[in-house]
């Protein structure tokens, strides 16, 4: 698992790949990703599952959270109910366990 607090994904996208094509995690959590309305986040051979505000045309990006999940790796997107910015997958392993 590879988690970084990354505060502004467009200011450290390279570091977070060569970090990525490193290590080649299964699992990376981002945080503070503070994307605006438009950009797009993803990373070659990963599945994401993001969660981000809706700003007004005027707003500046803040805040958002990313999980990206290898692929090959089986799981199902749980539905959350918080006002959290938050992201949970189901693992599917030979035992299920929640992320």
């Amino acid at each position: 698992v590879l988690q970084w607090n990354i505060r502004g994904l467009c200011s450290h996208r390279e570091e977070l790949q060569l970090l990525v094509s490193t290590h080649t995690p299964n699992f990376i959590c981002v945080q503070e990703m503070k994307l605006n309305i438009g950009d797009s986040f993803q990373i070659r051979n990963y599945h994401c599952l993001c969660y981000h505000l809706e700003l007004e045309d005027n707003e500046y990006g803040h805040g958002g959270v990313a999980l990206l999940i290898k692929q090959g790796v089986h799981y199902k997107s749980l539905n959350l109910t918080t006002n959290l910015q938050a992201i949970a997958p189901l693992i599917i392993r030979n035992k299920q366990f929640a992320m």
